[in-house]
């Protein structure tokens, strides 16, 4: 009982990024749109481009990751490595938003 708890909650939590989620696609699409506008003349546009975009597309697909750890997890009835994957999905999506950051200031 005290596993099933801890599972609910840990799935809860991990459930609040999923409206971001959702909306970052709408930014996905919009930024690849304008990819026919961009002016990549340097190196640092180029990874200023792929650190956005990654960004984009991982925050739109967290939700995926979620759904995929939540049925791992039912499935398996008990928390493993699965459980977790929205927290490291979520890590990466941190880490690509800095590095954007980073490039955006330089």
């Amino acid at each position: 009982m005290k596993k099933t708890l801890l599972a609910i909650a840990l799935f809860v939590v991990l459930a609040i990024p999923i409206p971001i989620s959702v909306a970052s696609w709408i930014g996905t699409v919009m930024q690849m749109a304008s990819l026919g506008k961009a002016e990549l003349n340097n190196a640092k546009d180029w990874m200023l481009l792929v650190a956005s975009l990654a960004t984009m597309l991982l925050a739109g697909t967290y939700a995926i990751t979620y759904v995929y750890s939540l049925a791992k997890t039912i499935k398996s009835k008990e928390i493993a490595f699965a459980s977790f994957l929205p927290v490291w999905h979520a890590a990466l999506t941190y880490v690509f938003f800095l590095i954007w950051g980073w490039l955006e200031k330089r």
